[in-house]
């Protein structure tokens, strides 16, 4: 048999397996988690999900501090849950692969539903009890979001203004078909949140005063100029002439930018009050050193600074 036809075979055996789990009343539920150095926020991110995920599938990307021992720590608190850890070590980023792996690796689990939560991502606290139903409510090939909740500069207050307004949400979960795949018609990897063939119905809470998906990126200033120096150094290397100097800094400085505009509101008590009742606030550290510096630094020492000409780099280099 050709590759052709073990592929139509596959797909057919998927489908059997989805359409059996929900005939029998036994949707699996599965959270794919990519990481890299992120043990400032993955023993939290990780607990979040265990708690309403049957499985949570995880890439770690050629990471050197203290996530291994944070999985095995929780493989010990989840026996009764599948913690699938694939492991990979190299400098490039390829994010959009990376995510197909995932997914291979959660059907292979026979997930008929998926969530998509990077490791620092997590659900505001007073949805807890209601993630698994939002998500296992969704048809085949369908995908929901969840308001952007982006605590700014610190815990305990979240931007409300302009790109981060009551309209902005991230996509979260969507229901298996297996028409839905990562692949790529060209070979640019980066900021492919949801699966290719999706269709998106909206948010599952009715707007940002309900809660939604914290986006940790945000909470600490100097974690995020770093963040966004690295992907602008990074996308200069392994992207060239893709964009200018000029495209990047437009691409990447809208997270910090700040003018009179700017709107602050208070995160209610209830959206940390489970995590902190639950002591999983103390695998958050949002003022921990970002790996993001070491490598902007280390991409300046191999390609030199003539190479980054143009670029806003906020002084992390």
């Amino acid at each position: 048999m050709n590759a052709s036809g073990r592929g139509v075979l596959k797909t057919l055996a998927r489908r059997v397996r989805r359409w059996g789990a929900r005939r029998h009343g036994s949707p699996r539920l599965v959270a794919l988690t990519a990481t890299r150095n992120e043990d400032w926020i993955l023993g939290l991110s990780l607990r979040a999900s265990l708690s309403f995920c049957d499985a949570v599938v995880i890439s770690d990307h050629s990471s050197s501090d203290a996530t291994g021992e944070i999985l095995e720590a929780l493989r010990g608190e989840y026996p009764e849950r599948r913690i699938d850890v694939h492991r990979t070590v190299s400098s490039e980023w390829r994010e959009a692969e990376v995510r197909q792996e995932m997914l291979e690796r959660g059907r292979r689990l026979d997930a008929t539903h998926f969530v998509i939560v990077d490791a620092d991502e997590v659900p505001t606290g007073n949805l807890l009890p209601r993630l698994r139903e939002l998500a296992l409510g969704l048809r085949p090939g369908r995908c929901n979001s969840l308001p952007m909740i982006s605590p700014y500069h610190c815990a305990n207050v979240y931007r409300f203004d302009g790109v981060w307004g009551e309209c902005s949400g991230i996509p979260w979960a969507f229901a298996d078909d297996a028409d839905l795949t990562w692949q790529l018609d060209d070979d640019y990897q980066l900021h492919r949140r949801a699966p290719r063939g999706v269709s998106d119905v909206g948010l599952a809470v009715p707007g940002r005063r309900e809660g939604g998906l914290f986006h940790l990126q945000f909470v600490n200033r100097q974690r995020l100029a770093s963040k966004a120096a690295w992907y602008k150094m990074m996308e200069t290397v392994t992207y060239p002439g893709r964009r200018t100097a000029a495209d990047l800094n437009l691409m990447y400085d809208w997270t910090l930018s700040e003018d009179a505009q700017i709107r602050l509101e208070s995160v209610p008590p209830e959206w940390w009050s489970p995590y902190r009742e639950r002591g999983w606030l103390e695998h958050f550290r949002p003022d921990a050193p970002a790996w993001q510096s070491r490598e902007a630094r280390r991409l300046l020492e191999q390609y030199g600074q003539a190479r980054f000409s143009g670029l806003e780099l906020y002084g992390v280099v």
